[in-house]
């Protein structure tokens, strides 16, 4: 997406385990070395950890790829751990070439799971005796190796006893989270724990490496200009991270799309903060969460001392309650706002007999939906005329924030039938019947492929967009949806694309539809509606809606 803008051939920040993009910070040349010097020297047991993301992974696939054509080095690569001791060993097996009706017929032959575990022992350590002689050093690399069971660990010893006078004739490697360090530390894995040769332990990025880090992976990308990301960038990325390549690489990322989508060529502080502002949102809301808790805790504590009364004859029964009380007044918040939007823009476009005479809703099982995108709760029943006849109407009722109900028909409405009911605080505009169909009529034949929630906010956008109607259909359904997603309000917040609209550049208009706000949480769909924005594709929209809207378009 945004490689060309930059000059890059490849994606830079993948997160992914990619060998080619390897950095040797301090922490990681030390493990690699590490871990070569152990295999080498044949010293059995080593163990690496390492926080989440701070390539422990890429450490492996880096040693795999440098020393997967060498003749003297089998290497099993175990990556699903969480299999008993039985299992791990009919991996290694068929890993190093066996039979698997050879270790079929072993299992048939053993009584129970422990005779099995002897006799595939028995096995392996004749293969291994053969591959010695030959001056072949056979590994074992288990990954995520805190979630192998004590148990396994502890059988695990059983193949690390597998060894000449001079030599191991297996080297096994552990590669896990900071909870494969407790696992060993506990007393039943004493054993395991003293065969260990060594222990490597990796660590975070120091501020000048999350720099040469950054560069570095950029080269490799293709790109040869000075640096995108600024100084003060940098140190942002930094205080996000702390410092963990795989946080660097989704901040960084981000940060480029969103430089696309903004026409800058140079990462700034202000787009990091906003990229980490809208990833790590759940982060800060629960260091706010502890921070409020702590604070009530340290006034009770001082109040406790102030009163004289011991602390622990405290009743603080009322803190289990302090958080639902805090969601209530979020709650109340938000409905104070949504009534002064839906005041402004909703209700005035019910209103309006101009948008009520191009008709009514069809009747769809989609019309719950309404409530998600404009906060309304819509009900749509059918009557039938008393006069006897078989001419019927359609009558939907929007009902909003339980205060304001308007109800509408196919009729035009007149102020003498306008009559306010004080107790509900409602609205009863009550149209005379016309002779048309109970379809809403449309300009753009496009709409009907939509639900019912999707032709309302067709009608809202018409009339609080001044230059709706000058935009061609496509573009008009490509702003219906786009409200679907984000809210009307929400699509209001996309100013820059709306004035790029409005100026009939619709480059930029896709370009700004890329925002990693929205962007972040849609990812395809959005790119697929800033693509039909731009070329004006009305082949790819009727894809798109009949794709989205199947029960709406088997209809009809």
């Amino acid at each position: 997406m945004y490689l060309g803008f930059y000059g890059l051939k490849r994606e830079p920040f993948h997160i992914s385990p990619d060998p080619y993009f390897f950095y040797f910070a301090s922490t990681h040349k030390e493990a690699y070395a590490a871990l070569v010097y152990a295999i080498r020297n044949r010293k059995g047991f080593v163990a690496i950890t390492g926080e989440v993301g701070l390539g422990k992974t890429t450490i492996i696939r880096t040693f795999l790829n440098h020393f997967k054509n060498q003749h003297k080095l089998k290497i099993v690569l175990i990556f699903n751990t969480k299999l008993s001791f039985k299992n791990i060993l009919k991996l290694i097996l068929l890993d190093l070439g066996f039979d698997k009706k050879q270790i079929l017929e072993i299992e048939n032959r053993a009584q129970d799971e422990e005779s099995f575990e002897v006799e595939a022992v028995e096995l392996l350590y004749d293969y291994l005796i053969e591959q010695y002689k030959r001056g072949i050093n056979v590994v074992l690399i288990l990954d995520e190796a805190q979630n192998l069971p004590i148990i396994t660990l502890e059988k695990l010893r059983l193949i690390s006893n597998l060894e000449t006078d001079k030599n191991k004739l297996i080297q096994i490697v552990l590669i896990g989270q900071p909870e494969l360090d407790k696992k060993l530390s506990q007393k039943s894995l004493r054993q395991l724990r003293q065969r260990i040769e060594l222990k490597i332990k990796l660590k975070e990025l120091n501020k000048k490496e999350v720099e040469k880090y950054i560069a570095y992976r950029l080269k490799k990308a293709g790109y040869s200009g000075e640096n995108i990301f600024t100084k003060s960038a940098i140190k942002k990325i930094y205080k996000y991270s702390k410092g963990i390549p795989r946080k660097i690489n989704i901040i960084c990322d981000n940060a480029l799309i969103t430089g696309f989508a903004k026409d800058k060529r140079k990462i700034g502080p202000k787009i990091i903060k906003e990229v980490c502002k809208e990833l790590y949102s759940d982060e800060r809301n629960t260091k706010s969460n502890k921070l409020f808790y702590g604070v009530i805790f340290c006034v009770m504590f001082l109040m406790s001392f102030y009163f004289g009364t011991h602390f622990s004859n405290i009743d603080l029964s009322f803190l289990s309650n302090l958080n639902s009380y805090r969601e209530q007044i979020k709650k109340k918040n938000f409905q104070e706002k949504k009534d002064i939007l839906l005041s402004k823009s909703t209700k005035k476009s019910i209103e309006n007999p101009k948008i009520l005479q191009h008709g009514n809703p069809h009747t769809n099982p989609h019309t719950d939906n309404i409530n998600k995108i404009i906060g309304a709760k819509v009900k749509t029943e059918r009557t039938v005329m008393s006069n006897g006849k078989n001419s019927s109407t359609n009558k939907t009722t929007i009902k909003i924030d339980d205060k304001d109900s308007y109800s509408k028909s196919s009729d035009r409405p007149n102020r003498s039938q306008m009559k306010k009911n004080k107790i509900s605080g409602s609205y009863n505009i009550i149209e005379k019947k016309e002779q048309t169909s109970a379809s809403i009529i449309f300009k753009n034949n496009l709409i009907q492929k939509l639900d019912t929630s999707g032709k309302i906010i067709y009608l809202i956008l018409q009339e609080k967009i001044p230059f709706f109607n000058d935009l061609s259909d496509v573009r008009q359904i490509v702003l219906v949806e786009m409200a679907k997603q984000t809210s009307i309000p929400g699509l209001f917040s996309f100013k820059k694309m709306l004035s790029a609209l409005k100026q009939k550049n619709y480059e930029l208009a896709a370009r700004h539809m890329l925002y990693s706000n929205w962007f972040a949480r849609v990812g395809e769909k959005a790119a697929i509606l800033a693509e039909i924005m731009k070329n004006n594709d009305k082949t790819a929209l009727i894809k798109w809606l009949d794709k989205n809207y199947p029960a709406v378009n088997k209809d009809r």
